[in-house]
């Protein structure tokens, strides 16, 4: 897989993009495929955790957060060891996303193309001053959802909170719950997940379809993960649509550097925790950034918007649609075993990635 600055009109500026013009539906497939892949080795990395470490999910971060906090739906909040905790968490994630990184060596020794700055695993071709920059930007950009959430929750009946949010609420802010939140919110979980859905999933996609497409297919599939946000009232849809925006905002900026840190700084600027109180320091913060990068914010908004909008937005949603059609009649309807669809995935992945390896090397015109 390569980097390669398109020239291309409706490509400008952007440090990953499709090398082919036409974007084959070869390279498409493969590409949802790896992402698939990815998902598989997240789930096979946290089912090898909770094997080894003999623990059910539900102990696992937001699950610790609700079951230490208010076991059996209690009002009355035990003592949690939020300590042992934060230990359980950062083990469980080294396994949850070493399957990743098992997954991206298969794909990279198959694909004989995947290298470690294809995975924004660099500063690209700009200097880390300038990555800061932008990643505040990004966060600045990326807060107004959350702000608007918080705001529309004290202002309008907006119905309960998210369980996540409930718990968050309810629980006594010491060291050791920061030191909890760090490892499974703003620290840890920044660089684990933007190298996971931002170097990994979108730099598939970003390489076989127009960015707009790849930003909002693995912004909704970032999204979709996060089940800790999930509530079917209305302030759980307004969240996910949230997660949506910061997920389109944090590969926004990963697609025009090439380069993973200002998507990190962003997305740990927007996972720090902060009191409904001392929610105007935040809010000061992103009028000041954004009053002051108010034109590139203007132009990057141009740039998004113009670019969701094409063929490739429609050949992804189709191609979605019916991989998710597949997996429900296969899991729902004929009762396959998950386990032999990641198999199966596997298998098509790798060889997807292959075919498609060869097609570019054996096609100068693709090189």
């Amino acid at each position: 897989m390569s980097d390669p600055v398109s020239s291309r009109p409706d490509l400008p500026g952007f440090a990953i993009s499709p090398a082919d013009a036409q974007r084959r539906w070869l390279d498409q497939i493969a590409a949802i495929a790896c992402v698939m892949l990815v998902i598989v080795g997240m789930y096979w990395g946290g089912d090898v955790a909770l094997h080894f470490m003999r623990i059910d999910f539900n102990t696992v971060f937001g699950g610790i957060l609700m079951e230490l906090c208010y076991p059996h739906g209690s009002d009355t909040a035990p003592d949690p060891d939020f300590t042992q905790a934060s230990w359980v968490n950062a083990e469980f994630f080294a396994y949850q996303y070493g399957g990743v990184v098992v997954v991206l060596v298969l794909l990279g020794l198959v694909g004989r193309r995947l290298r470690v700055r294809d995975l924004g695993i660099t500063t690209g071709q700009r200097n880390l001053g300038q990555l800061i920059v932008i990643g505040v930007t990004a966060g600045a950009v990326a807060n107004i959802a959350s702000t608007v959430i918080f705001a529309g929750k004290e202002l309008f009946p907006l119905g309960d909170d998210t369980p996540f949010w409930w718990a968050m609420d309810r629980v006594e802010w010491d060291l050791d719950m920061w030191i909890f939140m760090a490892v499974g919110s703003y620290v840890l979980v920044p660089l684990l997940e933007e190298f996971a859905y931002r170097g990994g999933m979108l730099g598939f996609m970003a390489r076989a379809f127009a960015p707009g497409a790849a930003l909002l297919g693995v912004g909704i599939l970032f999204a979709a993960m996060h089940s800790q946000y999930w509530s079917l009232g209305p302030i759980g849809m307004i969240t996910l649509v949230g997660v949506i925006y910061a997920g389109v905002i944090f590969g926004y900026v990963f697609l025009r550097t090439g380069s993973l840190v200002p998507a990190i700084i962003a997305h740990a600027m927007i996972n720090v925790p902060v009191a409904l109180e001392y929610e105007w320091l935040r809010v000061g913060l992103t009028v000041a950034v954004i009053l002051i990068a108010r034109r590139q914010i203007w132009e990057a908004g141009r740039r998004i918007a113009s670019s969701l909008w094409s063929v490739d937005t429609l050949h992804l949603g189709l191609l979605a649609a019916m991989t998710y059609a597949g997996y429900w009649a296969l899991t729902m309807h004929w009762q396959v075993d998950r386990k032999i669809i990641e198999i199966c995935v596997l298998v098509a992945a790798l060889g997807l990635v292959f075919l498609a390896g060869r097609r570019k090397v054996s096609d100068p015109a693709l090189q």
